[in-house]
């Protein structure tokens, strides 16, 4: 079946400042992820995960580093789609997972989607030696539509912001 990118995100993985995460989607339910090397004049990016959940097609993605207490952590991707949903990932360093992927299971996680509940299954991968996992971190149900966009923002507090555009004329931080 044909496949029509619409979004793509790039953004650093680790400190090296050469490897980098790019997450593609579109046309498809389906995030790609892949990870590789930046040079001077090449790139090379290899699949590493595939990520799943939304029932439509991804119309936007944005990565953001968030910080807690002053340090740069984990990686978090917004992705937005046509299904009315917005769902964010959660890019973490280590074999460990995230504190919330390995203590998730509220059996009312799948309240707002009749029949469905929100995988949590962690994405495993290698990057320059270093061990990664992607995992769902929450879904967000502001719009009544189609959303268009997602985009973060990192006020100068340190503090994060997501603002996101619908097909529903309207916006929601």
């Amino acid at each position: 079946p044909k496949y029509l990118p619409l979004s793509l995100a790039l953004s650093p993985l680790g400190d090296d400042g050469r490897t980098h995460i790019l997450a593609c989607a579109g046309t498809r339910n389906i995030i790609q992820i892949f990870v590789g090397t930046v040079g001077d004049d090449n790139a090379d990016f290899t699949l590493s995960a595939t990520l799943s959940g939304h029932d439509g097609w991804i119309h936007s993605l944005d990565f953001t580093h968030e910080t807690l207490q002053g340090s740069s952590s984990d990686l978090l991707l917004a992705s937005a789609s046509q299904d009315r949903y917005i769902r964010l990932w959660r890019v973490h360093q280590g074999k460990e997972l995230p504190v919330q992927a390995a203590t998730a299971s509220d059996p009312t996680a799948g309240a707002y989607l009749p029949g469905r509940s929100p995988s949590n299954k962690a994405h495993r991968f290698q990057a320059q030696g270093s061990d990664y996992s992607v995992t769902f971190e929450a879904l967000l149900l502001n719009h009544d539509d189609w959303v268009y966009g997602a985009k973060w923002h990192m006020k100068s507090d340190g503090s994060l912001q997501l603002l996101s555009a619908s097909a529903d004329n309207s916006l929601a931080i």
